[in-house]
Order: C-alpha cells, then sequence, then structure tokens
C-alpha cells in the first residue's frame, strides 16, 4: 500500500537529479491511486522543475497546487521565485515575490536572493535597495549575498554614492562585507570617474584586513587612468600587488600603458 511519503522521497529523489518530466508523472501517478499530492510533494517536484531549469513548469505546478487542496507555502514560492530568477525571467520572479508577500507568507533567504537577483537582471537599483531595507527589520534578515547583489545593481548602474552608502552600512551594522562587496564599490566608483573615492574604498578595505584580489588592483589602476593619466598611482598599485604576490595580468599592463 502505497502513501505519501513513498511518492514524496521517489520525487525528492528524482528532483536531485532533474528528472522534471518524471517527478510530474508521479503527481498524476499518485491521483491514480487516489492519492492527492500534499505541498510537499508539490514542492519536490516544483524543485525538479527548477534545477533542470524547466522554470515553466514550476509556475505551472503553483498555479495547479492553487487548482487543489494542497496548500502553497513558502518553499512553493521560493521555488518559483528562484526558478524564475535563475532562467532570467525577472519580471516574473519579482511578480511571484510579491504574491508571496500578499498571501501573508514571510519571504525566505533564497526568496530573497533570488528577489534582489531579479532586481539586478532588471536593473532596478531602486527597487533592490527598497527591498532590502523592507526586509532589514523582518523575521529572515538579508544575508551578505542578498548585500552584495543589491551593491552590484548599483555599481551597474552607475549609482556609486549607493553603493558606497550600502557599504558603510555594511561595515557600521553587518553583515560585515566581503571582498566581493568592496569589489562591487570600487568598480562603481571607478566607473562614475570617482577615483579618489575608489581608493578611499581600498583602504578602508586594507584597514579592515579583507584582502585584495587581482580584480581589486586591475579595477583601481583603471580608476587611475580614468583620472587623467594618474600613473604614479597606477605605478604605486602595481607595486601593491606583487607586495600581496599577486600576478599581474593582461589587463593590469593594459590599464598601465593608458595611465
Amino acid at each position: 500500500l502505497f502513501h505519501h511519503k513513498h511518492f514524496t522521497v521517489a520525487i525528492s529523489g528524482l528532483a536531485k537529479r532533474g528528472l522534471w518530466r518524471a517527478a510530474r508523472s508521479l503527481l498524476t501517478e499518485m491521483r491514480d491511486r487516489d492519492l492527492e499530492p500534499n505541498t510537499i510533494s508539490y514542492n519536490a517536484a516544483a524543485d525538479a522543475c527548477k534545477k533542470a531549469k524547466a522554470w515553466q513548469q514550476a509556475v505551472d505546478l503553483l498555479e495547479n497546487m492553487r487548482e487543489h487542496v494542497a496548500a502553497a507555502d513558502v518553499v512553493s514560492y521560493s521555488i518559483v521565485v528562484t526558478a524564475c530568477e535563475k532562467a532570467s525571467q525577472w519580471a516574473g520572479a519579482l511578480a511571484f515575490f510579491n504574491e508571496m508577500q500578499k498571501a501573508g507568507l514571510h519571504p525566505d533567504q533564497q526568496s530573497i536572493s533570488a528577489a534582489i537577483g531579479a532586481c539586478t537582471q532588471g536593473q532596478s537599483w531602486q527597487a533592490a535597495l527598497t527591498l532590502l531595507g523592507e526586509r532589514r527589520v523582518g523575521p529572515e534578515r538579508p544575508d551578505l549575498v542578498c548585500h552584495n547583489g543589491v551593491v552590484s545593481v548599483c555599481a551597474k548602474a552607475q549609482q556609486w554614492s549607493q553603493a558606497v552608502a550600502l557599504l558603510a552600512g555594511m561595515q557600521a551594522n553587518g553583515p560585515a562585507p566581503d571582498v566581493i562587496s568592496y569589489n562591487s564599490t570600487i568598480a562603481a566608483c571607478q566607473t562614475a570617474h570617482r577615483w579618489q573615492e575608489a581608493l578611499g574604498v581600498f583602504r578602508d578595505m586594507q584597514t579592515l584586513t579583507v584582502q585584495p584580489t587581482i580584480v581589486t588592483y586591475n579595477t583601481l589602476i583603471h580608476a587611475c587612468w580614468r583620472a587623467g593619466g594618474f600613473w604614479e598611482g597606477a605605478l604605486s598599485l602595481l607595486g601593491g600587488l606583487r607586495a600581496k604576490s599577486l600576478t599581474p595580468t593582461i589587463k593590469t599592463y593594459g590599464a598601465l600603458l593608458a595611465a
């Protein structure tokens, strides 16, 4: 005699391998055996779709849940939001994220991170900042990945002051910024021709003993070039990266020649 748990275990096993068609077929078989799939069964099948990058199928399963007795929970929405975001369907990801909140469900870290990623894809830095601000007072506070995502979208939108302000907030209130946080902020300043601010962020980075990478130095050297040929600063940075036992790349020498 089969029970829900037997099918759920089987569906979860298929999900790990991304076999979404087989996972969905088991939902049909459950009904054939007079077993109505529950929320856990649906979530397991939707997870298979997500892992196979079949975002439309994941969305379809969420719609099916509404037509049957299974109630969509935080996991259900989180899977769909993430599936849409991974498939670059940023508008859909944000729509389902908003729908989850309207349903009275509190987003988890995965859905928050995916929603911020969707904002990045849609180049909506304002929405990303709003989302981050709202979640800071909720039960699930954004982690470092979420914060870095917002810094990144601000950098890509050339909102250097927003990136710097967000970094300062992380330094003061957490989560503690890492090298990705600093590199994204430096890149934002470099793109906006704010070389002095970029060097200021770099000094903060060193003070807090966050180890720079070759990407850090390349971006700073490029910032010196965009400052109008600040070659003294560029050469100083070259010495600094060698002191860190980092190997210059083609981009490093290209920026140095330009400076």
